[in-house]
């Protein structure tokens, strides 16, 4: 081989190499924050996985997937973004298509809780 060659393959190994670091950082620092940042409000159903925490237009939401109801079901399960001290929500899988239910459904969608074609077929009515 020549030495272009093997200075060709050494830079596409960095290459290769940057991306899958760069992309193992970023799944590893979803994760975290998904696992552990502490929501804003008190939130208190067993089915809730809690995705996120975030500011948007001066409010503080909490971002969660909800199994409640049927569990083999996909159809039955929401998102929800519990913005209020006192229980104030907005939820609902098919009025996710914007804000911080879409946040939610993206987020449950990465994380494997939702499936893309339930979200799509949902927010398509």
């Amino acid at each position: 081989m020549s030495q272009r060659t093997h200075r060709d393959n050494r830079e596409r190994g960095l290459s290769l190499f940057s991306f899958f670091h760069f992309f193992l950082l970023g799944l590893i620092t979803k994760l975290y924050t998904m696992n552990n940042l502490t929501p804003f409000h008190p939130h208190d159903c067993e089915n809730c996985t809690h995705l996120e925490s975030m500011s948007q237009d001066g409010l503080n939401y909490d971002l969660y997937f909800c199994t409640q109801g049927y569990d083999d079901e996909p159809y039955c399960h929401t998102v929800i973004a519990r913005f209020g001290e006192h229980g104030d929500y907005r939820s609902g899988l098919e009025f996710s298509y914007k804000g911080p239910l879409k946040e939610a459904a993206m987020l449950a969608i990465e994380a494997g809780l939702l499936d893309h074609e339930v979200w799509a077929n949902l927010t398509r009515r």
